[in-house]
C-alpha cells in the first residue's frame, strides 16, 4: 500500500485533531474553509481510537484475539 496525497493529508489532520489541536487552527493548516468542514470530514477518523490502540497493544503482546 502506498501513500497518496489524499492518505497524507487525511493522516496530517486526523493526528493534529487527535492531539488536540484547536479545530479552527487545523482548519486554517488544511486550506479549509471553516471548521464545521474539518470536523464533518475528519472527526470520524479520531472516534474509537483509544480503543483501536489497545487492541493494537494486545495484538502486538501476544494477547489479542
Amino acid at each position: 500500500m502506498s501513500a497518496t496525497h489524499h492518505s497524507a493529508r487525511h493522516s496530517f489532520v486526523s493526528v493534529l485533531q487527535a492531539q488536540g489541536v484547536e479545530v479552527g487552527l487545523v482548519a486554517k493548516l488544511a486550506g479549509h474553509a471553516s471548521a464545521a468542514v474539518t470536523l464533518g470530514h475528519y472527526t470520524q477518523a479520531v472516534r474509537g481510537g483509544a480503543e483501536a490502540l489497545a487492541l493494537l497493544d494486545l495484538a502486538y503482546q501476544g494477547q489479542g484475539a
